[in-house]
């Protein structure tokens, strides 16, 4: 068996975490590859365990919204030694455990570490991340309080493949900083990017990354109240690939204009959502 998908396991209570441990241990899985545990209540601490001792080749480990484990129990993924896709969004990690997964996997390519509201020092793990990963291609950070320009400088120093990029709400980053710049610059072979809900964020930013991310396809830059009408159609007119641009609330576009955006440019799907 190579690949095993539980999503939801468990729910009401219909399989109990002793059940799922039970399962584990007389299941043969060392050769699974590929593991989707995703909002499973019957995951814990001790089937985390039971689970690092019977995956030794794990590639792709997803426990997203497992919210059982503990930040302890989390940090034995450190002994996995060959993930290249880690989904731990919205669950107890902490910084040890996140720290100590990136640096006995670098062939990671993939890692979703959104809402892991443990995490303390994300510029620290954006360090690791450039250190140890420098396969990485996907990275979400969403809601990343305390990650600034310096993780960004950190990052972009090892990882130079990045692909998709989810920085939305993270609210230490800064226009001023050169973090938005830097980014486009050092990443030419970017698809998707979330910038959701950066105040800052202005028409020289986006200017740079029309400029130099000419494979983008989605830009999400939701909230923002600096850009203009007039950086958006370049934006259209340079990134050819372009296939989805999320404009809602930003206080430059009114009904009128995103019509006539959408009009011109009709291979984009463009959103809009505004509130009174």
């Amino acid at each position: 068996m190579e690949w095993l998908k539980f999503s939801w396991l468990g729910g009401g209570e219909t399989i109990t975490s002793e059940q799922f441990t039970t399962f584990l241990s007389i299941t043969q899985l060392s050769m699974l590859r590929h593991l989707d545990v995703t909002s499973s209540p019957c995951v814990s601490d001790e089937s985390l365990k039971l689970m690092v001792e019977c995956t030794p080749l794990l590639r792709h480990l997803n426990i997203q919204s497992c919210d059982k484990p503990t930040s302890e129990g989390i940090r034995i993924l450190g002994d996995l030694k060959f993930l290249k896709y880690l989904n731990l969004y919205r669950t107890q990690a902490d910084d040890a455990g996140v720290i100590c997964l990136i640096q006995n996997n670098s062939d990671l390519e993939n890692i979703n570490l959104g809402s892991c509201l443990k995490i303390s020092d994300f510029n620290r793990i954006f360090e690791e991340i450039g250190k140890n990963c420098r396969k990485m291609k996907t990275i979400d950070v969403w809601r990343a309080k305390t990650l600034t320009s310096q993780g960004i400088e950190d990052l972009l120093r090892g990882c130079r493949k990045i692909q998709r990029l989810d920085l939305g709400w993270c609210i230490g980053l800064t226009s001023n900083s050169g973090s938005f710049d830097r980014l486009a610059q050092s990443c030419p072979n970017l698809t998707k990017l979330f910038l959701t809900a950066n105040r800052t964020l202005c028409d020289v930013d986006v200017l740079k990354i029309a400029d130099f991310c000419p494979k983008l396809e989605l830009l999400d830059i939701l909230g923002t109240r600096l850009v203009t009408r007039p950086t958006i159609e370049y934006l259209l007119t340079k990134c050819d690939k372009l296939k989805f641009l999320d404009l809602s609330f930003c206080y430059s576009f009114g009904a009128d204009v995103i019509g006539s955006l959408r009009a011109n440019h009709p291979h984009v799907s463009i959103k809009r959502s505004f509130q009174d």
